[in-house]
């Protein structure tokens, strides 16, 4: 039997739950697919109400993380927006899997729909959103949605 870490536990949480949807998320269904006993899980989390809180902060770091290192791999400012919005508005199996479980659980949909925490600061400040929007030649909607996202950063 393998010495399994929270880390890991939470991975394969997230995993099961993209596989097989919120049902399947139990700890019987944990346990067998780690090949350990309960008292392993219970080593890491009070209860299923904190492996189930901890699971949601695992994603919302690992998901920001995520699309964050995608844009700092681009050059400009524009560019990184891009970025960012495109890992945002494509939503992966687990991003829809995590919607139909807020669906099912008002404690997962007040967490779920928070409002996003990635440091947009870092992709656009106000002014450049406007300045690229009018280079560009595209609408105000565009520089709305820019625009939009910075106030993000201020709130966050």
């Amino acid at each position: 039997m393998a010495l399994i870490t929270r880390r890991r536990w939470l991975q394969e949480g997230l995993a099961l739950l993209e596989e097989a949807g919120a049902e399947a998320l139990t700890i019987e269904s944990l346990t067998s697919r780690l090949d350990v006993t309960k008292g392993s899980f219970y080593h890491h989390f009070t209860n299923y109400q904190d492996f189930q809180e901890s699971l949601l902060v695992f994603w919302e770091e690992e998901g920001t993380l995520r699309i964050v290192q995608l844009a700092e791999k681009e050059a400009s400012p524009p560019e990184k927006l891009e970025r960012v919005l495109q890992a945002s508005l494509q939503p992966s199996r687990l991003d829809v899997a995590l919607r139909a479980w807020a669906w099912q659980d008002e404690r997962v949909r007040e967490r779920r729909f928070l409002p996003c925490k990635i440091p947009y600061r870092m992709v656009y400040s106000e002014r450049e959103s406007y300045s690229s929007a009018k280079e560009e030649g595209k609408s105000d909607g565009a520089y709305h949605q820019a625009q939009m996202v910075t106030r993000r950063a201020g709130s966050s």
